[in-house]
């Protein structure tokens, strides 16, 4: 559908702050979230690069990018990500959640069909 068009693999890590609560942002961050942040940030370079490379495979002459979530919802990362690339479509995974637990924890994909004005492809 995409062979030999330019594409952006994004890898979107969430920094511990984020995932624990105002609590702990609040606090400030501890050597702890300082170490899970790294980890966070070197899994999500490792999976942007092992996309760039499938998406490769797949005909796509990919570009591997990872951006912290900084706080901010999923969603809108991505969203900015595409409007700042011109992108003309976003391709994203869903993970194919029921209909009860999707409004319960959120779905990034179904969010970005709402609030970006660019073609969405979802692939489960």
């Amino acid at each position: 559908m995409f062979n030999g068009r330019e594409a952006v693999v994004l890898t979107i890590w969430e920094p511990a702050a984020a995932q624990t609560g105002l609590a702990n942002r609040l606090a400030g961050y501890t050597e702890e979230a300082r170490v899970l942040d790294g980890q966070a940030e070197q899994w999500a370079e490792e999976t942007a690069q092992h996309g760039a490379e499938l998406a490769q495979r797949a005909g796509l002459k990919p570009r591997a990018e990872v951006r912290s979530s900084e706080g901010r919802s999923l969603w809108h990362v991505v969203v900015e990500v595409a409007d700042a690339e011109e992108a003309a479509a976003i391709v994203l995974g869903a993970r194919g959640l029921s209909p009860l637990r999707s409004m319960v924890l959120g779905s990034v994909s179904y969010a970005v069909v709402q609030h970006s004005e660019r073609p969405v492809v979802t692939v489960r």
